[in-house]
């Protein structure tokens, strides 16, 4: 069959699934390779390509046959671009790895023409623009991929950027970032961040609020609702908002922790999906945590309640005091003169503090957090706000 024109493609076709089916990789890429030079336009000689070039992490291979696919009319051209913009991102973590940081910017900056809002993409051209000093290019390069799709990754770079301004100057910028994709989750919680850098406690919480109605609010939301409610009516009232941030799941999303680091295989199964679907990873197969109540978060946002004030007995209920028996006039009353002159006389170290001590405040008189449990808590909820 292979020897005719007319029954080689076919021929070929046999012999790659056979291939395939027997673990034959070399000569499945062999048949596939040749079926696709001589059909280009035929849909399983592609996919075959495709599926073989991501299993080796053969990126530019892989990447000129989805070039050659969208010519020929196989590949849609949406798909087409989220595939090459992925496989050019594989290509530049790769190559930056290797400290090759020309080519890591300019594969960076070619797949962010062709998808601006791959956030792997983005957070690598902004590192790179950071380490050369251009803050500014770096922070445009974000806001740009922000407003196409608010990845938790871009905002915590983002922030990362200006952690050393004031912070009327650094809420002011995650205002601005916010407002390239105001109605995301992420937005949300770049403002209440902002409010509560600024101090303004309430307008944080009310920023909030909303974010606890939809299903598995995260540990971020919380951890901001705990500094808004400790900013208002101290560690008491954040405590509960921090054992949530605690026990909340983590973001599922992929670089949800600020960095992206795939393995051959990770890539290839983004390249794949984000492909197919524009997204970085399917969604989660467990359930999300459930929703707060409307009537739960008010509680939680509440102020403490007022300590009750101790009644007062009325005149009329209260002891007499003991009359006072007169005093011999011939002696001097007890705590005269013997007592005058051991106030004024000088005390000496020990007598000082203990007289020192009787008036001072404690130091912890305010102090509501109480063991290091709570210390640790409270230092881990400060570090996932700033």
């Amino acid at each position: 069959m292979l020897e005719a024109p007319e029954t080689e493609f076919l021929g070929l076709k046999g012999l790659y699934l056979q291939a395939a089916k027997d673990g034959q990789s070399e000569k499945a890429r062999e048949y596939a390779e040749r079926a696709f030079r001589l059909r280009p336009n035929a849909p399983w000689a592609f996919e075959s390509m495709l599926d073989l070039g991501l299993a080796r992490g053969a990126w530019r291979q892989t990447r000129e046959a989805v070039a050659q696919a969208r010519r020929n009319g196989v590949a849609p051209q949406d798909k087409a671009d989220r595939a090459s913009a992925a496989l050019l991102a594989a290509d530049a973590y790769a190559a930056a790895a290797s400290a090759d940081r020309k080519l890591a910017l300019n594969e960076t900056e070619a797949a962010l023409k062709l998808a601006p809002g791959f956030a792997p993409a983005a957070l690598l051209a902004a590192r790179l623009y950071a380490e050369d000093s251009k803050i500014g290019k770096a922070a445009k390069t974000l806001e740009a991929s922000f407003a196409a799709d608010a990845h938790p990754a871009l905002v915590k770079f983002y922030d990362h950027l200006y952690k050393d301004e004031m912070n009327e100057k650094r809420a002011e910028r995650l205002r601005r970032l916010a407002s390239k994709n105001s109605d995301s989750r992420e937005a949300a919680l770049l403002e209440a961040q902002a409010h509560n850098l600024m101090e303004e406690w309430e307008a944080a919480a009310d920023r909030l609020k909303p974010l606890f109605a939809e299903a598995a609010p995260g540990p971020a939301a919380f951890s901001l609702m705990a500094a808004a409610a400790g900013g208002l009516y101290g560690n008491e009232a954040a405590r509960p908002w921090l054992e949530r941030a605690a026990g909340a799941p983590r973001d599922p999303r992929p670089g949800a922790d600020g960095e992206f680091l795939f393995t051959r295989e990770g890539w290839a199964r983004l390249v794949r999906e984000y492909m197919d679907h524009g997204r970085l990873s399917p969604p989660p197969l467990e359930e999300t945590a459930p929703a707060m109540s409307a009537e739960e978060v008010r509680l939680l946002t509440a102020p403490p309640p007022e300590p009750p004030l101790a009644e007062e007995q009325p005149d009329n209920e209260k002891p007499e005091a003991p009359e006072a028996a007169p005093a011999d006039e011939s002696e001097p009353a007890a705590g005269g003169e013997a007592d005058e002159a051991a106030a004024d006389a000088p005390k000496d170290g020990a007598e000082q503090l203990e007289s020192e001590a009787a008036v001072r405040p404690s130091a912890n008189e305010d102090d509501h957090i109480h063991n290091d449990e709570e210390a640790e808590q409270a230092a881990k909820a400060a570090g996932k706000v700033s």
